[in-house]
């Protein structure tokens, strides 16, 4: 079964472009550019959508314009496979939830830090 994954990030002072590199984008981790918008607060919240996505667990990074990558501390972290480790964000789609922190079923993230 697939389904649509969306990774989000929001952070108010960030200015576009924001960029994406994931283990769920085909090829893995190239680098795409987040769609912008902004919430009724004026926070900045970007998204990329991915489409035909397998349960698992996946990984992303963000980094805002040319350099600065970043970490949203309200998402779950975990470390890459290099050395030394580097800390990355997990999504994790559909199966046990267990000690789970997000979530993914049909086009819904369920998160303790985001809904739909």
């Amino acid at each position: 079964m697939t389904s649509r994954a969306t990774i989000t990030f929001i952070r108010a002072d960030a200015q576009p472009p924001v960029f994406v590199v994931t283990s769920l984008s085909t090829p893995p981790w190239e680098v795409l550019e987040m769609d912008a918008s902004a919430d009724e607060y004026g926070r900045r919240i970007f998204s990329r959508h991915f489409d035909n996505v397998k349960e698992g667990t996946y990984q992303y990074k963000v980094r805002i314009g040319e350099s600065q990558w970043v970490l949203d501390e309200s998402k779950d972290t975990g470390k890459d496979s290099t050395y030394p480790p580097r800390t990355i964000h997990l999504v994790f789609l559909c199966g046990g939830y267990g000690a789970m922190k997000a979530k993914m079923c049909g086009d819904k993230l369920h998160s303790p830090y985001r809904s739909d």
